[in-house]
């Protein structure tokens, strides 16, 4: 696993030794990032589920201006703080141990954040249950972006309310799907 373009490009990042954690590939990682184009440049970036960081980091690489990583695992999280170290980007990324469903969100930075990457565990609800948090919307302005990784086998958006789906691509047994808030 290795960063794919910007000023780390090429960069190897550290991989979980179990299958706990199920990092993006490279070759989703590339496709996301290609359909973003030059949103990351200057973007605030939240990373939610964040596993290896991978998706962050990639932000990072490509100018985005800040990064915040949220896992709730503690494997993760010390996964995160090595690759972030790996890219001495120590300035401008923050890693939160944290269980993004059991926090307030005076515990995240303010937002608005940009550019919002959720790759949880596969089909056990976390994104609708992410997506139904009154504070969620807190921290996005009318602009963010959404990159939600999910199982073929889930959907995640049937009662979504106040995000517009912008695309959706298929890859293995997952989807990566583009979304946007429209009730700011």
């Amino acid at each position: 696993m290795r960063i794919i373009s910007g000023r780390h490009r090429g960069r190897k990042l550290k991989r979980p030794e179990n299958y706990d954690i199920r990092p993006t590939s490279d070759r989703a990682r590339e496709a996301v990032f290609n359909s973003l184009g030059t949103r990351s440049q200057g973007a605030r970036v939240l990373d939610l589920f964040a596993g290896t960081g991978a998706m962050g980091l990639e932000a990072i690489s490509r100018g985005a201006k800040e990064a915040i990583f949220i896992d709730s695992s503690p494997l993760a999280c010390r996964i995160v703080e090595e690759n972030i170290r790996r890219c001495r980007e120590e300035d401008v990324c923050q890693v939160l141990c944290l269980d993004i469903l059991d926090i307030r969100p005076l515990k995240i930075p303010k937002g608005p954040y940009d550019l919002i990457f959720m790759d949880p565990p596969y089909e056990q609800g976390f994104l609708g249950q992410v997506f139904r948090l009154a504070w969620f919307r807190e921290l996005m302005h009318p602009d963010t972006v959404i990159v939600a990784d999910h199982s073929i086998k889930e959907n995640p958006f049937a009662e979504m309310k106040g995000l517009d789906i912008l695309r959706q691509k298929k890859y293995s047994k997952s989807f990566v799907t583009f979304l946007r808030n429209r009730s700011i």
